[in-house]
C-alpha cells in the first residue's frame, strides 16, 4: 500500500533531476552573458547621450556582427542580412520561366472556357483581363531567349520563386 500512495502523489512532489534545474535556474552563463552585453549597449548609450556624442553604430541602428556569430541583445539591435539569391544557369531559368508560363496560359484558357460556356457567367470585363494576361504570357514566351539577363532574372524571381 505504501508504495502504491508513493506513484499515486502528483509530479509537483517529485524530484527534480539536474537538468531541469538548470533550465528553471536564473543565473545560467548565457543569461548573465546576455544580460551584460544589454548592461554595457545601455550603458555606452547612455554614456554618449551625456557627452553628446553618439556613435556610428548607434547613428545606424545598427551594431557591427562578426560573421557566424548572432548577437542576443545590445542597446542598437543586430540587423540581419538575408543569404544572397543563387540564381541558376540562363537555361535552366529560361526552362523553369517558360514551364511556369505555359502553367499559367493553360489554366487562364480553362477560366475562359468556363467563362463562354455559359451565357449567365458571360463577364467580358473579366474576359478582356484574362485575354490580355495571356497575351502578355505568350509575349514572355516569344521573348524568352531575346531578353537581358536582369529581365530574365525579374522573371524567374516573378514567375517561378
Amino acid at each position: 500500500m505504501d508504495q502504491q500512495n508513493q506513484h499515486t502523489e502528483g509530479p509537483s512532489k517529485a524530484p527534480k533531476t539536474s537538468g531541469e534545474k538548470e533550465r528553471i535556474r536564473p543565473e545560467s552563463p548565457k543569461l548573465r552573458e546576455t544580460s551584460r552585453e544589454f548592461v554595457e549597449g545601455v550603458t555606452e548609450v547612455v554614456e554618449s547621450v551625456e557627452t553628446g556624442e553618439i556613435p556610428e553604430e548607434v547613428k545606424e541602428g545598427k551594431k557591427i556582427v562578426p560573421p557566424g556569430k548572432v548577437s542576443t541583445g545590445g542597446a542598437a539591435g543586430a540587423f540581419m542580412q538575408p543569404a544572397p539569391l543563387v540564381y541558376p544557369k540562363i537555361e535552366v531559368m529560361q526552362m523553369q520561366i517558360s514551364q511556369a508560363v505555359e502553367k499559367e496560359i493553360h489554366n487562364l484558357e480553362h477560366e475562359v472556357k468556363k467563362i463562354t460556356s455559359s451565357p449567365a457567367q458571360f463577364k467580358p470585363f473579366v474576359l478582356n483581363g484574362i485575354v490580355a494576361k495571356i497575351r502578355e504570357f505568350k509575349d514572355i514566351l516569344a521573348n524568352l531567349t531575346h531578353v537581358t539577363l536582369e529581365t530574365l532574372k525579374g522573371w524567374w524571381l516573378k514567375y517561378v520563386k
